[in-house]
């Protein structure tokens, strides 16, 4: 084989060198030991039983090149082979070898199954496609190792029934094991080479719990039985709990941080990073690229969903029949649960195709156009609703306009959007861009945000006086999201409105505004709009 082991895009290439893996290593090492083949092959006085910590910090970087070194990843697989040649024990009934396909095929596993418990845990559960991909990845990294390949499963169902017959069936509390769990609860008992005494013994204890933790919460439970160990409820908050600060610390770390240099190597050498399409900050095609995750509510555009009631919740019943309201941004009509009873025929605009399909599916009448150039016409509407819009428009004056002008005398303007303050950039961009569940990256330009003063001047010179006041989500339920707890978020006022704020505004009778872009739809049809299905 040559070249690289998996593709640039695949699974393991973005995931096995992810630092968050080495939260797993306790896990690894006792799931390894409690196969009766693995134990067989070694002695308990084995330097890779009695120190753990000098067998990951060698064998890992070993392991990693298999994946990310290229072409030299098969003399890398072949050392490896021949280096486990040479660990061979005696029992009472014959030689054991570590090379034995049943030993060395369950080693090969323990490290996938941490990756797939790695995303689930931190990211959410994969797709069975996702499972798919890193299953035939994980055969074609198994493979650099010549060693016999019998005992590969042949699909994903006979790799998970692989797995959970050996949990159930062949793991147990051997005397490998047995050490492994004594030094996991007196880690003093392990000595680590690499960091002085002092400093070892000061964070060994706090190491090690953060490793047993993730031990017990992602280890099955046929094993735990069988090791003799349960999960306390005490642990398992205590879990949640680091669950939702690595989700919220992690996406800031810069990239040198969260990769293991073997990675960051590859990554160099091969010019392909782990991430997404590369676009220009407040580019239209991301929502394209994002189209699956509009009605996804832990998905990329999360905080979409936790908007849209709080929105909603500022649009009053209809008070006439064949009311309408205008959706400026629609996306994929998320507002359009929330709007139901009250009585509107509720219009979206957008400008992609994807988001637009999405919302006549929920029942809004789509218009695919530029808010900058609306194709309605002049007074057509009783609501108008600019959520999450304004901080997109390269010219704010413009889409004022355009929502003022479509709006008719006594109708209200709702708009919710993102202040220009340094505030405002660090939380919507620094910070919220790297939250899970936050705002995709690169989704605004800074240089976008909206002037409150200036917006406040732009609607009063349209006849629109404008309330602000701000809003945020809630801390409490920000932190059951982030935990897997709860599926939304809800949106709760703030003091201020330096950060995200909402605003207001009735159109006063008499005024009257016309747009040159108008012009045409206004001539054709004075009082209803004109949309498309």
């Amino acid at each position: 084989m040559s070249g690289e082991v998996v593709r640039p895009e695949g699974l393991l290439w973005r995931h096995l060198g992810d630092r968050r893996l080495l939260l797993f290593a306790a896990r690894g090492v006792l799931l390894q030991l409690a196969h009766p083949d693995v134990d067989a092959s070694v002695a308990t006085d084995a330097d890779w039983v009695r120190q753990p910590w000098i067998r990951s910090s060698r064998a890992l970087p070993q392991i990693l090149a298999v994946v990310y070194g290229g072409a030299a990843g098969v003399q890398t697989g072949d050392r490896i082979r021949r280096l486990h040649r040479d660990v061979t024990r005696v029992d009472e009934t014959r030689l054991r070898h570590a090379l034995e396909p049943q030993a060395f095929y369950w080693s090969h596993v323990v490290f996938v199954d941490a990756v797939e418990r790695m995303l689930e845990l931190f990211e959410g559960p994969l797709a069975t496609a996702e499972r798919e991909l890193l299953f035939k990845e994980s055969c074609q990294w198994y493979s650099r190792y010549g060693v016999n390949p019998r005992v590969l499963p042949t699909d994903l169902a006979d790799y998970d029934a692989y797995i959970a017959d050996t949990c159930a069936r062949t793991l147990r509390l051997t005397p490998s094991a047995r050490h492994t769990l004594a030094i996991m609860r007196q880690p003093g008992l392990a000595r680590n080479p690499y960091l002085p005494n002092w400093l070892w013994s000061l964070i060994c204890r706090p190491a090690s719990w953060l490793l047993w933790l993730v031990a017990k919460g992602t280890t099955p439970r046929v094993v735990l039985d069988r090791l003799g160990l349960r999960m306390r409820r005490s642990e398992a908050m205590a879990l949640r709990v680091l669950v939702a600060v690595v989700k919220v610390c992690w996406p800031m770390l810069p990239t040198r941080l969260r990769y293991m240099p073997t990675a960051r190597a590859a990554f160099a050498r091969t010019g392909r990073w782990p991430s997404g399409p590369i676009r220009a900050r407040n580019d239209p095609a991301q929502y394209e690229d994002l189209a699956d995750e509009w009605w996804q509510p832990r998905g990329a555009l999360a905080g979409l969903h936790w908007l849209a009631p709080a929105r909603a919740r500022m649009v009053p019943p209809a008070v006439r029949d064949g009311a309408v309201l205008v959706d400026l941004a629609c996306g994929a009509g998320l507002l359009a649960p929330h709007l139901r009873g009250k009585g509107y025929t509720h219009i979206g605009v957008d400008l992609s195709s994807s988001a637009l399909r999405q919302a006549a599916d929920h029942g809004v009448r789509t218009v695919r156009a530029d808010v900058l150039r609306l194709p309605l016409a002049d007074g057509c509407a009783d609501v108008v609703v600019a959520g999450e819009i304004l901080e997109h428009v390269t010219d704010l004056s413009a889409a004022v306009a355009e929502a003022c002008r479509v709006l008719r005398p006594g109708g209200l303007l709702v708009i919710d959007t993102l202040a220009a303050t340094f505030l405002s950039r660090f939380l919507a961009i620094t910070v919220a861009e790297r939250v899970p569940g936050g705002i995709p990256r690169g989704m605004h330009d800074p240089q976008l945000l909206v002037d409150r003063a200036a917006l406040v001047e732009e609607c009063r010179r349209h006849g629109v006086v404008l309330r602000l006041s701000g809003i945020r989500p809630s801390a409490l339920d920000l932190l059951s999201w982030l935990s897997g707890r709860k599926d939304t978020v809800r949106m709760v006022p703030s003091p201020t409105t330096a950060f995200l704020f909402q605003a207001s505004g009735v159109k006063h009778v008499g005024t009257t505004v016309r747009s040159p872009a108008s012009e045409s739809a206004t001539d054709r049809d004075s009082t209803h709009p004109r949309v498309s299905r």
